[in-house]
């Protein structure tokens, strides 16, 4: 382990060299140190100094950022293992401490590993239930209405920021609709409304509809504050990038002071995204030049100006999951888009997760059925049903009926309204 960490605490050099290095020679020492720590295995990551202390008691993360996160993400999966001299209160401390004295510069090649570090602080934290923290201890003190419509609004806005549209859309939802006596909406509820719009388009590349639980004095005070919002959704939709783009220049400090600007410009480049994948409704096949054509760019009010530009777009869509078909090359070199008529191509490991979540849903569902099941059949009002169906039966030219039976008539009357 010392000659394995004395190679790795080479990069960044310190002290810092008279000379600073170059942005390029940055790049390379960082990617060549992060590529040897990936071909490392987990047993020498786990391993002590010669002195017998943990490197992570050694190596100073605000200095050397990157191989502190492989050292102590191998000894989070080594937790996870259950693997014996492993202290999660021990690596709860590092893990923190970490996310308060990390390197910026060094981990913005480490957005992986950061997510490991912040899932691991996040699990640890909701698993601490400590019978001493009540609101009577003054340890914590009773949630008010704005401590939930925060919750929802924040959990929205992290959404937000990792892109996971339809998490962020149902955080949001929760805000918007939250209950309110009249003239009694929060201006949390109002900013949650305004991004809930932005998110929506990003998702479905349409204007949704307010859900049905938003009360009234909400969505009217929804439709007067982000008139705005609105204009740009609706643009979104029906109209063209030039109108767009100018409607969206046209707020730009209101987009700015709400905290919305880089929401607003992922609508931007969303826009000729949802052109392209409009096409599928048309065409099964399609030239990337046609498609230079067909659509238009939001950022710029005007068409692409080079097939590589738009062969770049189509790729990053194909790449992550947004565009269900295949980039080929027809027999004079030209591009040409394929379209998937089943949809997205799902990976082994997705199929695996799909077919899992089913299972567990199909599990949930039967376990509910069951419970149902049971508490009907020992009804009170359900087993005098029964009992007078039987007895009807016996009176019925002397023939026997199966009291069971899916046939039998039995009196109007709701057997349910005792369980609800």
């Amino acid at each position: 382990m010392d000659n394995f960490l004395s190679r790795m605490l080479l990069f960044p050099p310190h002290p810092a060299p008279l000379v600073p290095l170059s942005d390029s020679q940055y790049d390379a020492g960082i990617t060549s140190q992060i590529e040897t720590l990936k071909k490392t295995s987990e047993k020498t990551l786990l391993q002590s100094t010669a002195g017998g202390e943990s490197p992570l008691d050694v190596i100073n993360p605000s200095l050397n950022t990157v191989p502190y996160i492989y050292i102590l993400n191998a000894h989070i999966a080594a937790a996870y293992k259950n693997e014996k001299g492993i202290n999660i209160d021990n690596l709860w401390d590092k893990a923190t401490s970490f996310l308060h004295s990390f390197d910026p510069r060094q981990i913005r090649y480490l957005g992986e590993e950061l997510q490991d570090i912040m899932s691991f602080v996040a699990e640890v934290a909701s698993q601490q239930h400590q019978s001493y923290v009540t609101i009577k201890s003054s340890l914590t003190t009773k949630l008010k209405p704005l401590d939930v419509l925060e919750y929802f609004y924040y959990s929205g806005s992290i959404y937000i920021g990792l892109h996971k549209w339809d998490a962020a859309l149902e955080m949001l939802e929760n805000a918007i609709t939250y209950p309110v006596n009249e003239g009694g909406v929060s201006l949390v509820m109002v900013e949650a409304y305004k991004k809930w719009l932005l998110v929506g388009i990003l998702q479905y590349g349409r204007v949704l509809q307010l859900p049905k639980t938003t009360s009234a004095p909400a969505a009217k005070a929804y439709h007067i504050i982000a008139k705005p919002y609105e204009a740009v959704a609706s643009i979104f939709e029906t109209g063209s990038a030039a109108r767009l783009k100018s409607e969206a220049e046209f707020g730009r400090q209101l987009w700015t002071d709400d905290g919305n600007f880089g929401l607003m410009y992922c609508v931007l480049c969303a826009y000729q995204k949802f052109q392209i994948r409009n096409l599928t409704n048309v065409y099964s096949k399609i030239g990337a030049a046609d498609i230079m054509s067909l659509t238009t760019s939001a950022e710029t009010g005007v068409k692409l100006t080079s097939i590589k530009q738009i062969e770049d777009l189509i790729q990053s869509m194909i790449a992550d999951g947004t565009l269900p078909a295949t980039m080929i090359r027809d027999q004079s070199g030209h591009a040409v888009l394929a379209f998937s008529p089943t949809g997205p191509v799902l990976s082994e490991t997705q199929v695996q997760i799909d077919l899992v979540a089913s299972t567990r849903r199909i599990q949930s569902l039967a376990k509910q059925i069951k419970v149902t099941d049971r508490v009907l059949t020992h009804d009170k009002r359900y087993l005098d049903s029964a009992q007078r169906a039987k007895s009807k039966a016996k009176k019925v030219g002397g023939v026997t009926m199966d009291p069971m039976d899916w046939n039998t008539v039995i009196e109007d009357e709701d057997i349910m309204t005792e369980m609800y």
